[in-house]
């Protein structure tokens, strides 16, 4: 199994409890799933409560790998100390489509635990993952 640092650049800021990766490279749907599956590892060994992931260098995720986010990797999410998780992403109207479809599917499995909204910058996935801390 590989590392997360094989698909991502991730930081911990320790004094919010944030976690912030950008993926590093463009990847298939077995390494996507297996990136996502060490991300949620790595929220839960390090009780991270916000998450904010810059995808502007990510490939469009397939219908499968949608569906597989909903249903296998939100699960693992939701009984995590995740409160929040901010989504930036290109403007491409296409993936703004499939973040809203996420970010709309999410709401079921986190019931109301994790917040999740996609952002053009990261100024504002920044200010509104930290607002109130």
């Amino acid at each position: 199994m590989r590392k997360l640092e094989d698909y991502m650049s991730c930081v911990i800021d320790e004094d919010y409890s944030l976690l912030r990766c950008s993926r590093i490279s463009v990847v298939n749907s077995e390494s996507y799933r297996e990136s996502m599956l060490l991300v949620g590892q790595f929220i839960r060994e390090q009780r991270v409560s916000y998450w904010l992931y810059n995808t502007a260098k990510f490939y469009s995720p397939t219908l499968s790998d949608q569906v597989w986010l909903v249903e296998v990797f939100f699960p693992l999410l939701k009984d995590t100390s995740l409160r929040k998780i901010a989504i930036i992403m290109p403007e491409d109207v296409f993936l703004q489509a499939v973040a809203d479809r996420l970010c709309s599917h999410s709401k079921p499995v986190f019931r109301g635990r994790i917040g999740m909204e996609a952002f053009f910058d990261t100024e504002s996935a920044e200010q509104w993952l930290l607002e109130g801390c």
